[in-house]
């Protein structure tokens, strides 16, 4: 019987079929392996990384244990802090909008009796003739809040001109600095400290030196959202305001590579100021210490909400190609040797917002909202002690 060209093409296609499905199990079964070798030598590298630099000592057995059964999310069972990071990763951070727009401005006062308590440079606002102290007199007030509408047009009134002016601002892309300051009283003043940068001690030092010079003996420091940087730019910023040459705070680990005591190199040339320090959830690790250090031996006043608790210092390793392993390697402690982790700072008079309050306040924050300064029940509480020293 002569085979039909139907019965021709099946057996054609069916020892097709049974090479390709081969060829996917030998396919499938190399992919196994090779993923198998592959998360072998990221867990090897893994547990070379815990033993070499981890804050403590962890038995070798745990950590493989721990990566066969649960993977690198296992890591968290011996550090929370513990993961694996993806260059790919998008990173967002807060405020990094472009669409937010603001006019770079600071209103204080009430909605009733307002007036400008700070222009900064460069500004929209500062490019527009706003002054600090500039009365207001009218306003668009709907404008200036939420970054509704994009023309600001205000009616001011400042002590040097005879009549009220007017004035006409375009909101632009500008965030507040990270650090900035401004008086409030004769004898008071208030700076901002967002985090400790490079070179950030001596803005610090720039603007306490202003502000003191125009006799203010009272600051209110603002650690809010501070959550870090850099640990010399930590020291020194601290040592501006330590009232002699003794510890600061010290980097404890089970490593002696990372173990450190910080010490202040003479008295600092702001250790005669009275400081009441702001904080919040968001304030941890550099801002933690700073606030705990300078309670304990300059007698600050903390003000605010419990702070992160986060007192851990981690560091990125790499592990396979372009990924690394996160992990902590010590842990931050103040001069009297308090364990801050998940405490947080020592507060003495607490702030309470619930979290969708917290939430809009830092939003106004981070979007140089001109109007924060009136809504923020931290700020206007720390103003009240300060008048009150």
């Amino acid at each position: 019987m002569t085979p039909t060209p139907t019965y021709c093409l099946s057996l054609f296609l069916m020892k097709v079929y049974k090479r390709w499905i081969g060829a996917g199990v030998i396919f499938f079964a190399v992919l196994f392996v090779f993923t198998a070798c592959s998360d072998k030598k990221k867990y090897d590298k893994a547990i070379f990384i815990f033993e070499k630099h981890s804050i403590k000592k962890i038995d070798s057995s745990r950590i493989r244990t721990l990566l066969k059964q649960k993977g690198f999310a296992g890591l968290k069972t011996i550090d929370k802090y513990a993961r694996v990071i993806n260059p790919k990763e998008k990173i967002k951070f807060y405020g990094n909008d472009a669409a937010i727009k603001s006019i770079g401005v600071l209103f204080d006062g009430t909605l009733n009796d307002m007036y400008v308590r700070r222009v900064f440079n460069d500004s929209p606002a500062f490019r527009g003739n706003i002054r600090d102290l500039d009365k207001v007199l009218s306003g668009n007030y709907n404008d200036m809040r939420d970054n509704a509408g994009d023309i600001i047009k205000l009616k001011l009134q400042r002590r040097s001109v005879k009549k009220p002016f007017f004035v006409s601002v375009k909101k632009e892309r500008f965030l507040f600095p990270r650090i900035f300051g401004f008086p409030l009283t004769r004898n008071a003043g208030y700076m901002r400290v967002g985090s400790f940068f490079k070179g950030s001690s001596k803005i610090i030092e720039q603007g306490l030196s202003v502000l003191t010079k125009m006799g203010a003996r009272s600051i209110i420091l603002d650690l809010r959202y501070n959550n870090g940087g850099n640990i010399q730019e930590l020291c020194k910023s601290i040592n501006l305001f330590f009232p002699a040459k003794k510890l600061m705070f010290s980097v404890k680990s089970v490593r002696p590579g990372y173990t450190n005591d910080f010490y202040s190199s003479l008295k600092g040339k702001f250790s005669n100021v009275r400081l009441i320090i702001l904080v919040n959830k968001d304030t941890s690790m550099s801002g933690e210490i700073f606030a705990q250090t300078l309670k304990e031996n300059n007698g600050a006043f903390i003000m605010g909400s419990k702070t992160a608790g986060k007192a851990s210092i981690q560091k990125t390793f790499k592990l396979l190609g372009k990924e690394g392993l996160s992990i902590t390697i010590a842990q931050l402690f103040p001069p009297s040797g308090i364990d801050m982790e998940e405490k947080g700072a020592d507060i003495d008079a607490k702030i309470e917002m619930n979290a969708q309050e917290e939430k809009s306040l830092k939003n106004m924050w981070f979007t140089g909202s001109s109007m924060v300064l009136l809504k923020d029940p931290y700020y206007k509480e720390a103003v009240k002690k300060v008048k009150l020293r």
